[in-house]
């Protein structure tokens, strides 16, 4: 079962480099989300697991319920050094 597909280009300038996984507009991405985080993390202390399942939990929940977007969510590890971003289809209009 594949329930997130990578991501193919596009995204690498706002996301930088790693594993990128496209995820379903869908109420189950943030499962989805935390399922990868954990996967991705798995070397590391169940503290900061635990932590970054929760943030991303958030923000891919926030991505689908107000972006109404299908988030892409990107995870980088370098040695010690964890960055998961999220990204949707909304914006900042700045008025």
């Amino acid at each position: 079962m594949s329930p997130a597909n990578p991501a193919s280009g596009g995204n690498d300038e706002l996301l930088g480099a790693g594993s990128t996984y496209e995820l379903p507009a869908s109420t189950t991405s943030a499962r989805l989300a935390r399922e990868l985080v954990r996967s991705s993390l798995s070397g590391f202390d169940v503290t900061v697991i635990e932590v970054a399942e929760l943030l991303v939990s958030e923000l891919v929940t926030n991505a689908v319920a107000h972006a109404q977007s299908a988030p892409v969510m990107r995870i980088d590890v370098s040695g010690q050094a964890i960055t998961v971003a999220v990204q949707d289809d909304g914006f900042w209009s700045g008025d």
